[in-house]
């Protein structure tokens, strides 16, 4: 999904730019979406988003105080520049993965409850326009209906708030 394109896909993708560039947080950060629809009745139950991220165990509170910021503002930081990367790396993908129509068919099944030829889901992603995603995210995105999960070995089980 181009959500998460725009969140983790490149170096120059605003979680990569957020996280790893500017705080210097994490190795390997990335993001992943299932959808809850309801093909028969066309109609999409919410999202989730997982964000994924290796680190040292000395970065996880700033980490989690950055992600909330990220989450909470990223209407304002996706621009333009983050939809155009992501329209391009597109193209090369797809040609890439052509090869591999059985999975690919059996991925836009389990996202859409239905297999949609590549045409149409290259127009779905290319026709998305920057008000639209930041419309989306305000949508699904939100600050205050965002839980954590961490893994790894723990010694101390407080919470960390």
């Amino acid at each position: 999904m181009a959500l998460c394109a725009i969140l983790s896909e490149g170096l120059s993708s605003v979680l990569h730019r957020e996280i790893r560039d500017k705080y210097g947080l994490a190795y390997h950060i990335y993001a992943d979406i299932s959808s809850f629809d309801d093909p028969v009745l066309s109609q999409s139950k919410g999202v989730c988003i997982e964000i994924g991220a290796s680190m040292e165990k000395k970065h996880l509170k700033k980490y989690l105080e950055v992600l909330t910021d990220v989450i909470k503002n990223l209407p304002d930081i996706v621009t333009e520049e983050d939809m155009e990367r992501i329209k391009n790396g597109r193209a090369s993908r797809e040609y890439i993965t052509a090869e591999n129509r059985a999975d690919s068919n059996y991925f836009a099944y389990t996202r859409y409850g239905k297999i949609i030829p590549y045409e149409q889901r290259d127009k779905m992603y290319y026709d998305i326009s920057l008000r639209e995603m930041k419309s989306f995210i305000r949508k699904y995105l939100k600050s205050d209906n965002v839980s954590y999960a961490m893994y790894g070995p723990v010694k101390n089980k407080k919470p960390l708030s």
